[in-house]
């Protein structure tokens, strides 16, 4: 069974007698510990596809699932077995990065015994410079070969990136 298999999944904007269509139809099977990525331009979809897949945006059509729950019945469940890491990552950019964690941390049901090691092992790998980014990376391939996490990232750089994490790839 995939971990997270799309079929037909499409966003559409604005009123029904003139839409907009943000993700056309789109299908994709990711396997169990595979590391995803998916590329394409600014506009392409990839932001609203990521939004639909971590249930905050509902699809206007089509269905998905992830670990065999579906987005559109199975929410919660949904949120449960997911982590999501947007690019820019903050839920109030007035709150500092622990701040900001906490309160993520809280909405996923961490337990209070752990949040505070888990946010500090989450704070010890951000960073804006290169050596950061590569230690990410690292993290993203220890998931992976430690738990068997299945990764699914957007990136826009095709050999820095997704050359050097990914099992596949495909173009949006």
């Amino acid at each position: 069974m995939a971990m997270i298999d799309i079929q037909a999944l499409t966003k559409c904007f604005g009123p029904k007698t003139a839409p907009k269509t943000a993700v056309d139809g789109f299908s994709l099977a990711v396997e169990p510990g595979e590391v995803f990525g998916l590329l394409g331009p600014n506009g392409a979809g990839k932001s609203t596809l990521i939004k639909m897949l971590t249930t905050l945006l509902p699809a206007s059509g089509g269905r998905a699932t992830i670990a065999g729950f579906d987005l559109g019945r199975q929410r919660v469940d949904v949120q449960r077995r997911i982590g999501y890491v947007p690019q820019a990552l903050s839920v109030d950019g007035t709150l500092t990065g622990y701040e900001n964690l906490l309160i993520l941390a809280k909405l996923y049901g961490v337990p209070r015994r752990q949040r505070l090691e888990r946010i500090q092992a989450a704070l010890t790998y951000v960073g804006l410079d290169s050596v950061a980014r590569k230690t990410m990376w690292e993290l993203i391939l220890q998931l992976r070969r430690d738990y068997g996490t299945t990764v699914f990232l957007t990136t826009h750089f095709m050999e820095e990136e997704a050359d050097v994490l990914c099992d596949r790839i495909a173009m949006l």
